[in-house]
């Protein structure tokens, strides 16, 4: 099978990182600019920007032409390890809809949590609800990351140092 990356972007400071991180595994990326409708730092309100963003992410996903899609945001690195476990997922036969991934962030916490975030692309799985933690349902319910299958390697997120550090500082040493 094949993998499609989707990727929100919003300011992109990290964007060529993201991509950088995944391109090598991926079939296709495909990027959705959400500036016009993006509110980071605020609580997921079901607002008309949230609808928006969860219908650019099922957008997304009916774009992809891949089997598996891995949903990325521009504010994150997926190391090797990670993407050589997802890529055995892929190649496998294995039929499990939606699987969580764990991440840590970089700047703010290195509590490592999870997130649903690799996912077949098949009909029963879509984007449901609000933007933000939950919103992947499978048939039509949304499912809790504790109740998905969970890899072994994670990602980093860096919004902690979104809020820190300019476009000047040097992040190479992070991959």
């Amino acid at each position: 099978m094949k993998l499609s990356v989707n990727i929100l972007t919003y300011k992109g400071e990290f964007l060529d990182k993201a991509i950088a991180s995944v391109r090598p595994y991926a079939d296709e990326v495909i990027v959705k600019d959400t500036a016009a409708i993006q509110h980071l730092g605020k609580a997921w309100t079901n607002s008309p920007l949230d609808i928006e963003l969860t219908r650019l992410l099922n957008e997304m996903k009916d774009e992809s032409k891949g089997g598996w899609i891995l949903k990325v945001d521009d504010d994150e690195i997926f190391t090797t390890e990670l993407m050589e476990e997802i890529m055995k997922i892929v190649r496998s036969d294995d039929d499990t809809p939606i699987y969580a991934i764990p991440f840590r962030h970089v700047g703010t916490s290195s509590k490592k949590r999870y997130i649903k975030r690799l996912f077949r692309n098949i009909e029963d799985v879509s984007w449901n609800g609000n933007y933000g933690w939950e919103t992947l349902a499978y048939q039509g319910k949304r499912i809790s990351s504790n109740k998905c299958p969970k890899l072994n390697n994670f990602f980093y997120h860096l919004g902690g140092l979104r809020k820190e550090y300019t476009r000047k500082h040097d992040y190479s040493t992070l991959q």
